[in-house]
Order: structure tokens, then C-alpha cells, then sequence
């Protein structure tokens, strides 16, 4: 017998036992410690230290369970209409979320609600709130930041929100059933 046979024989046992522990099937244990040899056949010229054999041995079977595993992971194929599915749902939130929104700016104090109305719902410039209530450019945008505020106090007092990587949301819930604005 050569060297290789020799230390093929030698290991083949207990690495069959090692296999066998991690993933239960003979069949696919066997099936393993046959890629092992495969490898350990194809790689033995490139071992330096014949006394490193058995490590060597046991560091590629876990690499190979480790393939077997990875190669076992099931994946599933998103449907093609994905896409439309998911403007579809944000669409529809933005819109039941909007409805809300707007009970919600009803219920802000006078001079934050008119701020909110025009500079966010009208989408004007801040500059033409200033004119229209009769105070500085600095005191509109304090009242529009303000009265943001005061609403993303009410949205979070309300509902729980669930955001995507872009702080979009996506989805909420109520946190109580007594918000009269959802």
C-alpha cells in the first residue's frame, strides 16, 4: 500500500462517524466522505507534512458539511409582479395614512394647523406663510417645525410604524383603539 491508501484507511472510519453525527444520513454521509477522498486524492501532492494528514483531513470534511448545508438552503423565487405588489401596498398606506394626517392637522392648535396646512398640505413657501399671518420668515419656519412636531408626537402617540431602509413606512398599527384619527 502506498501513503495515501495507507493514510486513507487509517481515517476513513472515524471520519465516516464524524460525518454521520452532523447530518444524520448515512447515504448522505457517505456521499460527503466520498467528495473528502475525492479531495484529499487530488490535494495529496500539496501536503507538506504527512504527520498534519489527519487534521487536514478533518478541517476539508468540515468545510465539505458545511457546502452540503449551504447547497440544502431552500430559496424561493419572487414573483415577477413583486414590483407592482409593493407600489401597489405603499400606495394604499400613503393613502389611509394621509386620511389620517389630515384628522390629525384638524386637531393642532390654530396658528401650528394654518402653518401645516399651507406650508405641507398646499406645499407653498414658507415665505408666503410669513406674509399671510403677518410675522417673520424666521417665525413661520419655527411654527412649521413646530407644528411637524406636534404631529409626529400624535402619528407615534397613535400607531407603531414599521419603516423600510429609507425611512418610508410601510406599515402601522394602531397602538389603542380609542385614536380617532385611524
Amino acid at each position: 500500500m502506498d501513503v495515501l491508501e495507507t493514510q486513507w484507511v487509517t481515517h476513513q472510519k472515524s471520519l465516516l462517524t464524524f460525518i454521520r453525527k452532523r447530518v444524520g444520513s448515512r447515504d448522505v454521509a457517505e456521499d460527503i466522505l466520498h467528495d473528502v477522498f475525492i479531495k484529499f486524492y487530488t490535494k495529496f501532492s500539496t501536503i507538506a507534512d504527512h504527520s498534519m494528514i489527519r487534521s487536514w483531513l478533518f478541517r476539508v470534511t468540515r468545510n465539505t458539511i458545511i457546502d452540503y448545508y449551504r447547497a440544502r438552503t431552500v430559496t424561493q423565487e419572487l414573483p415577477d409582479d413583486l414590483e407592482s405588489l409593493i407600489g401597489e401596498r405603499e400606495e394604499s398606506v400613503q393613502q389611509t395614512l394621509s386620511a389620517c394626517v389630515e384628522k390629525m392637522v384638524l386637531q393642532l392648535p390654530k396658528k401650528y394647523r394654518v402653518a401645516i396646512e399651507i406650508a405641507e398640505l398646499e406645499n407653498r413657501p414658507q415665505h408666503e406663510l410669513a406674509a399671510l399671518e403677518q410675522i417673520s420668515l424666521s417665525g413661520a419656519k419655527s411654527r412649521v417645525q413646530r407644528g411637524r412636531k406636534m404631529l409626529q408626537a400624535m402619528m407615534f402617540d397613535c400607531c407603531a410604524f414599521d419603516l423600510d431602509v429609507h425611512n418610508r413606512v410601510i406599515d402601522w398599527v394602531p397602538r389603542n383603539s380609542d385614536c380617532q384619527c385611524c
